[in-house]
């Protein structure tokens, strides 16, 4: 008995640790009670705006002194995804969208690329039923440069505030600009 306390205590502790939520502990009944009661009244499309920005001097790897801004070509893969009120995905849009941002960035400090999908729509659209929705963005960047050297960033994850705390909540768009210091990896020699 004793050996049974000893493998779930870890466990249970590890569980609360990790969950920084209390959702973890609302039964079926009581979480969808909660969506129901934050259920929109008029239910509304939203065009997801995503951009990212790089300033210049941001190197991908430092000795090799490769400067984001000068690569002759900037892809950026990912998704972006929207959480239903149970934080669980309702809907998936794919990113795959490339930038020459060498000619873009000539003489900028910073440039900020506005992502797009992988659909020929150029835009974001979702549909929103309830105030506790939120959309979640993960990208990464694929940096070419002219001398054929390429490099990969590590993932960006992104989750915005629930519906209920956009300030721009009745508009049409939403805008989510996104920051991150990332590594990267070389993939050619």
């Amino acid at each position: 008995m004793k050996k049974i306390y000893i493998i779930l205590f870890p466990l249970m502790l590890l569980l609360l640790i990790c969950e920084s939520s209390c959702e973890l502990f609302l039964s079926n009944e009581e979480a969808d009670k909660r969506c129901k009661e934050n259920e929109l009244s008029v239910f509304m499309d939203k065009i997801i705006v995503i951009n990212y920005q790089i300033l210049r001097g941001q190197n991908v790897l430092p000795s090799y002194g490769y400067e984001v801004l000068n690569a002759s070509r900037l892809t950026f893969i990912g998704s972006v995804r929207k959480m239903d009120c149970h934080a669980e995905e309702a809907d998936n849009i794919n990113i795959n969208c490339s930038a020459q941002a060498g000619l873009l960035a000539i003489g900028k400090n910073q440039y900020t690329f506005t992502l797009l999908p992988e659909l020929p729509a150029n835009k974001f659209i979702f549909m929103f039923y309830n105030d506790l929705e939120y959309i979640s963005v993960q990208v990464s960047i694929r940096a070419e440069f002219a001398d054929g050297k390429v490099f990969e960033s590590s993932k960006i994850y992104s989750n915005t505030n629930r519906l209920e705390y956009w300030t721009d909540h009745d508009g049409p768009e939403y805008t989510i600009n996104i920051n991150a210091t990332l590594t990267w990896t070389q993939v050619t020699p």
